[in-house]
């Protein structure tokens, strides 16, 4: 008998990498689960039927716009231009990294995907990544307030018709050196050898990401 997960951490978009968590809702006919295989591999079910991911990354900025440029709410409705496109190359499946500040908006972009071409959506949460100032996972009120977030994001959109599952963070790993968007933390900084602190901060991150999936699942 296969044994059923409700985490699944596979990169389903190999472009872009993030902490993929599934859930299952029994009032919802598209609640998605993984199931775990006689052979050992794993394998998503949607409305209890394998479900294969064929879809992109998606945030439309228009010619002359910026990063912050909020298409959830375009008049224009650029995401059924896109939609119908998307459809006709055979997608099933948008990312969005991050929902906007209308919750409105956003369900109807999203509920909109679904019932107009049938592409459902993962919907993310960058952990304040790519924010300023720049995350510090091992700061325990930075890691409070994205607690509230995520509760509030999955309270928000959790029976939007279209919502395939959750993506917690993007390239979040690349902070685990000094490179990109480094933290720290007084314990940290007295590990000299430069692989035992990259470990020491997988380890501290990925508890936290553990932490934010027992709360999406309750």
């Amino acid at each position: 008998m296969s044994k059923k997960v409700t985490v699944l951490a596979l990169a389903l978009f190999i472009l872009i990498s993030g902490i993929f968590v599934i859930f299952k809702i029994a009032k919802r006919p598209a609640g998605a689960e993984v199931i775990r295989l006689r052979d050992g591999s794993y394998q998503l079910l949607v409305a209890g039927r394998p479900y294969f991911v064929k879809g992109v990354c998606y945030n439309p900025v228009p010619p002359g716009k910026g990063y912050d440029f909020n298409f959830w709410g375009d008049e224009a409705g650029v995401w059924k231009v896109d939609g119908k496109l998307m459809k006709e190359m055979g997608a099933n499946s948008v990312r969005f990294f991050q929902p906007g500040k209308n919750p409105e908006e956003v369900k109807k972009v999203i509920s909109g995907l679904y019932r107009l071409y049938g592409i459902r959506s993962a919907l993310g949460h960058y952990l304040g990544y790519w924010d300023w100032p720049s995350a510090n996972y091992a700061d325990p009120q930075f890691r409070e307030e994205i607690k509230k977030e995520i509760t509030d994001m999955v309270h928000t959109y959790k029976d939007t018709p279209g919502l395939l599952f959750w993506v917690l963070g993007n390239e979040n790993n690349y902070s685990f050196d000094l490179d990109v968007n480094p933290w720290t933390s007084d314990e940290l900084k007295k590990i000299e050898n430069l692989y035992k602190r990259r470990l020491a901060k997988a380890r501290i991150y990925y508890t936290f990401i553990n932490e934010l999936v027992g709360i999406i699942k309750s």
